[in-house]
């Protein structure tokens, strides 16, 4: 990412500490920027909801470049695995598809738990400063703020830059 007109330092304000939104946070704080991540689940929550969604994830090349310009790959790189095609049952047949006729191209898998978790682990190494459990109400994109409704209190986070990355939650 190029600063161009930005300031010399930024607070990014990011809406969802999932997968997208923790490794964002990374990105910009190894560029030296201020970041807040808010987070509607508790962390409780959060961790444990990846252990009830999809149990693996493939990651192409794209993926891979983030994770690693990020520092997570140094902690992931032992739980992933390389993934060379895919085998389709049809009527008790099994058929074998690689990505590559030499079998030379792959992607890889990964639990998303354990890629949740290396995120959040990553994040809080960092200076992030991530709130867990506010719902977010209201944002002011022209003031850059955002409301946030946290253990029955009303509570403002403002930002140069407000990054939505909740989901579909």
């Amino acid at each position: 990412m190029k600063k161009g007109n930005l300031k010399s330092t930024n607070h990014f304000l990011i809406i969802g500490a999932g997968l997208v939104g923790t490794n964002l946070g990374i990105l910009l704080s190894e560029r030296g920027e201020k970041v807040t991540i808010v987070e509607k689940r508790t962390k409780e929550e959060l961790l444990k909801s990846e252990n009830q969604r999809t149990i693996n994830l493939t990651l192409s090349l794209r993926g891979l470049k983030s994770l690693r310009e990020s520092g997570v790959i140094d902690i992931l790189h032992k739980k992933i695995l390389p993934v060379r095609g895919r085998k389709i049952h049809v009527n008790q047949k099994i058929n074998t598809y690689f990505y590559e006729a030499n079998n030379s191209k792959y992607v890889y898998a990964v639990k998303r738990s354990d890629l949740h978790s290396s995120l959040i682990k990553k994040a809080e190494g960092k200076n992030i400063k991530i709130i867990y459990g506010a719902e977010c109400n209201d944002i002011n994109s022209y003031l850059t703020v955002a409301n946030f409704k946290k253990d029955g209190k009303l509570t403002t986070e403002k930002g140069d830059f407000i990054i939505g990355c909740d989901g579909i939650n």
